[in-house]
């Protein structure tokens, strides 16, 4: 997988640690495999491979236990969108991986804003300044990650059409 470091550069450190602070890193094709996983196998190998993505991810770069619950309900979310067969305009255009992708993006600022002061140390006022100063970068690099991983699971998607998430309306 390769890594992008985003050039941001005002962030805060995390509360009462005394280290630098540190832009996000865009991990190019992260999600890729989970988002693979929920349109070709399903639900539980999906979660599977978010989980091992997530712990990965959480031990190389973000060291926290969070990061693995965040990308687990990320790939649980993103699977429903694809696999999902009701017939309204909402719902088809969710089938879509690259719309199932920029749906997910917008469900990870919520879970973001649950997690983040969790994670960090401090006062309760010192960790919601922190999230909030910390969420449009991590947001933005999560997003990157899982717009690039919808762009090549919406070409797989339409190439592989037959083994892709059953389509057949309820």
């Amino acid at each position: 997988f390769i890594g992008v470091r985003l050039p941001i550069a005002s962030s805060l450190p995390e509360p009462l640690l005394p280290l630098e602070s540190t832009a996000p890193v865009v991990v190019l094709f992260s999600a890729l495999p989970w988002m693979l996983a929920g349109g070709l196998l399903g639900l539980f190998p999906a979660a599977l491979i978010g989980f091992l993505a997530g712990l990965l991810q959480s031990l190389w770069e973000t060291h926290t236990p969070f990061t693995i619950l965040e990308i687990t309900l990320l790939a649980i979310l993103f699977t429903g969108f694809v696999r999902q067969r009701y017939r309204t305009r909402i719902y088809r255009l969710l089938r879509n991986p690259f719309i199932a992708a920029l749906a997910t993006s917008v469900i990870y600022i919520l879970i973001s804003m649950f997690t983040l002061p969790l994670a960090a140390r401090g006062l309760l006022a010192a960790r919601i300044d922190y999230t909030i100063n910390q969420l449009s970068s991590l947001w933005l690099a999560m997003t990157l990650e899982l717009l690039i991983a919808g762009a090549l699971a919406s070409v797989i998607a339409s190439a592989l059409s037959t083994a892709w998430s059953s389509q057949d309306p309820l």
